[in-house]
């Protein structure tokens, strides 16, 4: 057995185990994103970080082996800092939108992508539900709006914008909306790519109609037109946005999305080869979870950490699809990513 303190409360635990599992021991609560109790620690992304004021280091907490005498501290200014500092790192490689330029100006904070998606489902109840989620009533809140979001509309860049105000209506008309539903939380912090850069829309594109701003043919949208002008949104929301830890944690720590950019940033990109997921390079923080759990699963391909030094990245190998790669470990790879690299295509 060993003695230390953690916040200056003493504890005596048996050797062999982390800081961060005796911190639990005491319910310190101490951050992690890359890791996971089913796999072994890869101290990766040092949000984690604690001090031994023993020693005067910073140390992982996920990975640093709990010694005799250690006086750790998890809550200091220094610490708080490290890990701001911790994050706007991995944010500055993050490329993507926490949520769409739509929802963002938005006076209601409608998850308007979302309402698309149902739309584009034919589920009307639950388009008319994300609506009223957001604003605790089944009143159409565009009412007298004058539609920040169509002018925020990313498509506006290509040729015109969803037109969202006529489908927030429809989805009211339509659906029976849900006002007992849980209230989404409110993060401050927002990641933002800002214009597409050459390749983006293309990239975007891919998956959303090629068709101009379909015009109704009386006052309000039929079915046919309302489903085929859902589907012109190029959703450049993330899909996981109220359950990513590094918006979390950014939120949290008050992390600077652009501390330390560069001057140009990486291509946004979109792998939509498997049936069920969505993989996004650009959000991946390089944690390792997903390729540790698909060689534990024993997948034939799986995901591996291709390339070296700056240039690696998560991948499968082989030039090999995603399909190929997570054919039974999906659900558990999503459910591992700590940020939106991996989601889920239906929300």
């Amino acid at each position: 057995m060993i003695k230390l303190k953690i916040n200056d409360i003493e504890i005596e635990i048996e050797d062999g185990l982390t800081v961060l599992d005796a911190a639990e021991k005491l319910d310190i609560s101490i951050p992690t994103m890359c890791y996971r109790k089913d796999c072994t620690p890869f101290t990766s992304c040092m949000i984690c970080v604690v001090k031994d004021k023993t020693s005067g280091k910073l140390l992982p907490a996920c990975s640093a082996m709990a010694q005799e005498d250690m006086d750790i501290n998890t809550d200091s200014e220094e610490v708080l800092a490290s890990r701001q500092t911790a994050l706007e790192l991995l944010l500055s490689d993050h490329v993507g939108d926490c949520e769409a330029p739509c929802q963002r100006v938005c006076p209601a904070n409608i998850n308007i992508p979302a309402m698309l998606r149902h739309i584009k489902a034919g589920d009307y109840d639950k388009a008319a539900s994300s609506i009223a989620q957001s604003t605790g009533s089944s009143d159409n809140p565009c009412e007298g709006c004058k539609c920040p979001c169509e002018k925020a509309c990313r498509r506006n860049q290509h040729d015109s914008s969803v037109s969202i105000k006529l489908l927030v209506k429809y989805s009211l008309d339509r659906g029976k909306p849900r006002t007992d539903t849980a209230s989404v939380e409110e993060f401050d912090f927002n990641c933002s790519m800002g214009r597409l850069i050459d390749g983006e829309m293309e990239e975007f594109l891919k998956h959303a109609s090629s068709d101009d701003r379909i015009e109704p043919s009386s006052n309000d949208y039929t079915e046919e037109e309302a489903q085929k002008e859902s589907v012109r949104c190029l959703h450049c929301d993330c899909i996981k946005q109220n359950n990513c830890l590094l918006r979390r944690y950014s939120d949290t720590y008050k992390a600077r999305q652009r501390q330390y950019s560069g001057l140009s940033r990486k291509a946004f990109t979109q792998v939509r080869q498997h049936v069920n997921i969505i993989y996004e390079p650009e959000k991946c923080i390089k944690c390792g979870l997903c390729v540790q759990i698909t060689e534990r699963e024993s997948e034939t391909l799986g995901i591996s950490f291709i390339g070296r030094g700056f240039d690696v990245k998560v991948g499968v190998p082989f030039n090999k699809t995603m399909d190929e790669a997570l054919a039974k470990t999906a659900e558990q790879c999503v459910d591992a990513c700590p940020t939106a690299a991996l989601a889920f295509k239906d929300i």
